[in-house]
C-alpha cells in the first residue's frame, strides 16, 4: 500500500527504492521518502517562469529552513522517548498485512486502555 501527499513530486526512482527496501528486508513493515521544499531549480520543472530572485522573495526559503529544523528536533525527541508516531515524509509504502497485524492492532488496543 502506498500513501502520498497531494501535489508531491518524486525523484524518478523514489517509489522503486521504497518498494525494493520492503522486498530486500522482510522484517521492515514500512518505508518512507525524505521530503524537501523545492528550490528554484526544482520548481522550474513545473513552473518554468519562476526566476531564482522570485523564489528567494517567496516564503519557500523560510519554509525549507523551518521544515529541516523541526524535522531534526522532532526526530531527536522521538528517539529519546523511543517512539515515532508516524512515518515522516510525503510518501509511505507499507507492507499492509504486517501493518494490520501489528501496528493497527496495537494502536486500537492502546486507544481503548485507560
Amino acid at each position: 500500500m502506498a500513501n502520498q501527499d497531494t501535489g508531491t513530486l518524486f525523484e524518478p526512482n523514489c517509489l522503486g527504492r521504497l518498494v525494493g527496501r520492503l522486498q530486500d528486508e522482510p522484517r521492515v513493515i514500512g518505508t518512507t521518502a525524505r521530503q524537501r521544499v523545492m528550490n528554484a531549480e526544482m520548481l522550474k520543472r513545473i513552473r518554468p517562469d519562476i526566476t531564482p530572485l522570485r523564489w528567494w522573495l517567496s516564503p519557500a526559503p523560510l519554509q525549507g529552513f523551518e521544515f529541516e529544523a523541526t524535522f531534526v528536533l522532532n526526530t531527536a525527541l522521538f528517539n529519546i522517548v523511543g517512539a515515532l508516531p508516524v512515518l515522516p515524509g510525503p510518501c509511505q509504502v507499507l507492507r499492509w498485512q504486517d501493518f494490520k497485524s501489528y501496528v493497527a492492532v496495537w494502536c486500537v488496543s492502546s486507544a481503548r486502555s485507560p
